[in-house]
């Protein structure tokens, strides 16, 4: 549905792209600096292909456009094949303005809306981010004369005013496609949302025009207004001192800002739809791709696996396994999960992958039969640092990065002067890494961790 190129200091340029199926449903996907000259002319605004071999990641973006949390990736085995044109529809999700405008609607879900434009101003030159850049403000109304304020940027502010210039009967109706809503002093507007939003006013299109026809007919034509507010921003500051408090899973869950917390917890179990490790090459640390096996006719004759590594563009001389555990944990107050990678995965079973698997390059085939010391973490109890990121908030993700195993004994910072729950300190056991965990069946219903107090 649109495609774009993307340019960031960390992950350098890349294509992102809207990509919609024939029920409509649509979702993000991007293909990173790796691939692009093998994707780029593939890939193509319009026009239909199949997909195959993706991946799928949760989003990390403050906005998405549509229910869907989590984003398509193209990877090393990812093919893009030519198929017939299954649908010309414009697939639109058309926001009601009564119900932007009361606040009902998600903010950080992009919106398609349409309406007549009734009023604008200038067009404006500006400088923003110290790039020059455009800028149009006017009103749209729907069927219903119900009026929404909308600001737009860039190339969009000259394609909505040469429409307005051009307009002979003074009619014109605009179609923001991936509109963000903004609120201002108890006001809402949409805006365009950089390169993703897409801008329509050809009245050649089916939809603009049967909608044209709808509109009240009340002889109300395109005016002029200069009464637009200006928009203030004010960046959001961070707690840095690294004092981070104690949170239980349910105000975790329930988190509304972006950072890192305390949480004592249980593991109820071993996410299975997961791999417990994975191989990287050992040059670039990056996880790499296995080789498909080749039958040989001399069984004999053992071949070697090969990775395929993105960065080295090429199979990988070395390569080595690494954990990646996905928990299932739990406190008296809810369940979530965690993600914990190699250095912290091996603080809690007190060994490495390569000691793990002994040489062994195999990958999982049944990843519900787990090693022994892998299972063994169901019912030890912990406390994690976990980082509470944009995927949380804003994509309903409930599986958090842990940043630290804390080490030392936990039981003073379990216990609170506000709480009588006592720990048998015997049930407390250490490992050679130094990671504490309530052990010999201490059920986390007798600590009240809702009560405790955040250190200071």
């Amino acid at each position: 549905m649109n495609v774009w190129r993307q340019y960031s200091v960390k992950a350098g340029e890349s294509i992102k792209m809207i990509l919609v199926d024939k029920a409509g449903d649509k979702m993000y996907a991007a293909v990173r600096r790796e691939q692009i000259k093998k994707f780029e002319r593939c890939v193509t605004e319009g026009v239909w292909k199949i997909i195959t071999t993706i991946t799928l990641n949760p989003t990390s973006d403050q906005y998405r456009i549509s229910d869907l949390k989590y984003k398509i990736g193209f990877v090393f085995k990812t093919t893009v094949s030519p198929c017939d044109t299954v649908s010309d529809s414009l697939f639109l999700s058309l926001a009601k303005f009564d119900v932007i405008l009361s606040g009902s609607t998600n903010s950080n879900i992009l919106h398609d809306v349409m309406g007549q434009v009734i009023d604008r101003s200038e067009i404006q030159d500006l400088n923003a981010n110290n790039k020059p850049t455009k800028k149009i403000d006017f009103h749209l109304r729907d069927q219903h004369d119900t009026r929404l304020a909308c600001i737009l940027w860039g190339k969009y502010a000259e394609i909505v005013d040469k429409a307005c210039q051009e307009s002979t009967d003074g009619i014109v109706v605009c179609l923001i496609r991936f509109a963000k809503i903004n609120l201002y002093n108890d006001t809402r507007s949409v805006s365009n949302f950089f390169d993703v939003s897409q801008v329509f006013v050809d009245p050649t299109l089916a939809e603009l025009d049967l909608f044209k026809q709808s509109i009240p007919t009340d002889g109300l034509t395109l005016g002029s207004s200069g009464s637009f507010h200006k928009r203030l921003y004010a960046p959001r500051t961070g707690d840095d001192d690294g004092d981070y408090p104690r949170q239980t899973i349910k105000e975790v869950l329930t988190s509304s800002d972006v950072g890192k917390c305390k949480t004592v917890c249980t593991v109820s179990a071993i996410d299975t739809d997961w791999p417990c490790y994975y191989f990287c090459c050992r040059a670039h640390n990056k996880k790499v791709v296995k080789e498909e096996a080749i039958k040989l006719e001399d069984v004999k004759q053992p071949q070697k696996p090969r990775f395929w590594c993105e960065i080295c563009n090429g199979f990988a001389k070395s390569v080595v396994a690494k954990f990646c555990l996905h928990l299932h944990i739990m406190d008296q107050t809810d369940e979530a999960r965690c993600m914990l990678f190699d250095s912290h995965a091996k603080e809690i079973l007190g060994t490495t992958a390569p000691q793990l698997l002994d040489g062994s390059f195999d990958e999982i085939e049944d990843p519900t039969v787990l090693p022994d010391v892998i299972n063994g973490l169901k019912g030890k109890t912990f406390q994690f640092l976990l980082c509470i990121q944009r995927e949380n908030i804003f994509g309903g993700y409930d599986s958090f990065t842990v940043a630290r195993v804390y080490t030392g004994n936990i039981v003073d910072e379990i216990v609170q002067e506000d709480s009588d729950a006592y720990v048998d300190p015997s049930s407390l056991i250490s490992i050679e890494q130094g990671s504490l965990m309530l052990t010999n069946g201490v059920d986390l219903s007798d600590v009240d961790l809702s009560s405790t107090s955040t250190p200071s």
